[in-house]
């Protein structure tokens, strides 16, 4: 449907109107004589329809036959615009030069998308990449992907495969990060002793011989799994390795001093466009002495693809003075403390019980959980 409107719009056509007479006789001689008509519809008493330049005379027949009197009511599509604007050269002009515009901007880079990067940040990536001679706003021709490959795997720690691939406008950077490096150092002999106190539930060896029982208490340091083998030779060390799962309880307790902190009384914004990678400052972005000042940056999107338009703040804070936390503002701050203290402590542990109480400036919680907590501890031998 979208092809056959430019079609028209390419080829022009004629909006009619048709009163009086028969209207259906009418539409059914255009089907007769097979004259293009569409959109046809009645609007105060008219038949309104649509139909192309060459078929407009035969049109004037069948209006006739059916007893209607016909009417041109817009003449619409590229040629009839040409001809109404034909002594205003301003139009072809502006047409060429739009033209050339967009098949310069199509043959440069403007979109660099990014993908695989775990423990970079894309921000790293384009630096790294501007070192590399890559930048928005170059011939997209004019990239060497195997130099700047070479380069990127030389400059951005912990990449073993990268690739640039250029679609049209659009550079796609996909990488592959090291995973954890394999060591050729031989293991050393240890026991899996327990981390802290706990009753033990369930204890599954992978490698050693298995010493504590399931279903008892165990303290902090008790031997777990034994990497000593005894045999007929002697004894043979190994590195023990094993999951012992435990019962434990833990108290978290943080602590809110009185605090307090600098007062904002000022703040400063700067703005700048990047435009096809053109920066235009819009006020002076330079950092104020004695103010807090950082920056970013928002881009333009259309989708999931990133447009080469974006906007970069400047904010600088000015603080003076200091002020002191209210009562409601101490207790949100204990509690964000308490829960980030929580989360770090509590890592890969499961929850089963919680109580957590306020007292004062002081957040205590306490928690049963269920934990790994076999821990490595090295077997020193005498030589």
């Amino acid at each position: 449907m979208l092809f056959i409107r430019f079609f028209h719009f390419l080829t022009g056509y004629v909006i009619f109107g048709a009163s009086d007479g028969f209207p259906e006789r009418f539409v059914n001689l255009c089907a007769d004589m097979g004259i293009p008509v569409w959109d046809v519809r009645p609007r105060d008493g008219v038949l309104l329809g649509r139909t192309t330049v060459r078929a407009y005379r035969r049109l004037r027949i069948a209006a006739r036959r059916a007893g209607m009197r016909l009417r041109v009511r817009e003449r619409r599509g590229l040629p009839f615009f040409l001809h109404r604007n034909r002594k205003r050269f301003g139009v072809p002009i502006g047409a060429a030069v739009c033209l050339a515009i967009l098949v310069l901007l199509s043959s440069r880079l403007w979109v660099i998308e990014i993908a695989g990067n775990d423990a970079l940040t894309s921000d790293t990536v384009r630096e790294a990449l501007r070192e590399a001679g890559v930048r928005e706003g170059m011939r997209a021709q004019a990239i060497d992907a195997s130099a700047a490959e070479r380069e990127l795997l030389r400059v951005l720690p912990g990449v073993d495969w990268i690739a640039l691939n250029v679609d049209g406008s659009v550079l796609h950077v996909a990488l592959r990060e090291d995973a954890v490096p394999e060591t050729n150092e031989p293991q050393r002999p240890c026991h899996i002793v327990a981390a802290r106190d706990g009753f033990l539930l369930r204890l599954e060896p992978y490698e050693g011989q298995a010493i504590a029982g399931i279903n008892t208490a165990v303290q902090r340091g008790e031997l777990l799994v034994s990497g000593a083998k005894e045999h007929k030779g002697g004894v043979t060390l190994h590195h023990a390795a094993g999951y012992a799962e435990a019962q434990t309880t833990r108290t978290i307790r943080a602590v809110l001093p009185a605090r307090t902190y600098p007062q904002p009384t000022k703040k400063r914004l700067r703005t700048a466009l990047r435009i096809f990678g053109i920066h235009l400052p819009l006020g002076d972005p330079k950092p104020v002495e004695n103010s807090i000042y950082f920056s970013y940056e928002t881009h333009l999107t259309a989708g999931k693809a990133r447009l080469p338009l974006s906007r970069v703040v400047y904010r600088s804070t000015f603080c003076t003075g200091a002020c002191r936390l209210s009562a409601s503002q101490s207790r949100l701050l204990l509690q964000s403390d308490f829960g980030e203290q929580a989360a770090m402590t509590l890592r890969g542990c499961r929850i089963e019980r919680a109580h957590t109480e306020l007292r004062g400036n002081v957040c205590v919680g306490t928690f049963s959980l269920l934990e790994n907590i076999a821990a490595e501890q090295e077997i020193l031998v005498e030589q």
